[in-house]
């Protein structure tokens, strides 16, 4: 049997996630640049001056649930908002996580290994795209489905066309 056999469920989902942190940390810390290009910027900028330019927080293209949400980050500056961003991906594989154990599979350290390497979430995790607030609203409208939170659920489902406009599918 080998030595990864033989440590836990428990001690694999910590070195899964520890070494993602790690991982997108470096990533973070050392990326010579941004995912989504202009579009990141755009969003960015988009969510740094609405309050100077209100109409910002109703434009459909900048996403309003996206630039509402990012205001106050943004006003920190752009490294602000892409450690945000980051944050939520963490959040997201936290919630799915959760929806694992509710779920009762047996290798739910998988979740993560699975998550993290996901290309979506790789090549988008030091952006200000709105994939992964979307990705955020629709793990946690599963979650919430699944522990029989219906209303808060619907609501907050209602919300993803205001995130992306794949949302309104």
């Amino acid at each position: 049997m080998t030595l990864f056999h033989q440590i836990t469920n428990q001690h694999k989902t910590v070195l899964v996630f520890s070494l993602a942190v790690c991982s997108y940390a470096l990533l973070f810390l050392f990326a010579d640049g941004v995912a989504g290009g202009g579009d990141t910027y755009t969003h960015f900028f988009m969510s740094k001056y609405a309050g100077k330019h209100p109409e910002l927080f109703l434009n459909q293209w900048g996403k309003p649930v996206f630039t509402t949400l990012f205001y106050p980050i943004a006003q920190l500056g752009f490294k602000a908002v892409l450690g945000f961003n980051l944050m939520l991906i963490f959040a997201q594989a936290a919630v799915l996580f959760k929806i694992a154990q509710k779920l009762y599979l047996q290798q739910n350290w998988l979740i993560f290994f699975l998550f993290f390497t996901t290309p979506v979430i790789f090549e988008n995790a030091i952006s200000a795209l709105t994939e992964i607030l979307f990705g955020m609203l629709v793990i946690s409208f599963l979650y919430l489905s699944l522990t029989k939170r219906v209303i808060l659920s619907l609501l907050l489902i209602s919300w993803l066309p205001f995130v992306r406009s794949e949302g309104f599918i």
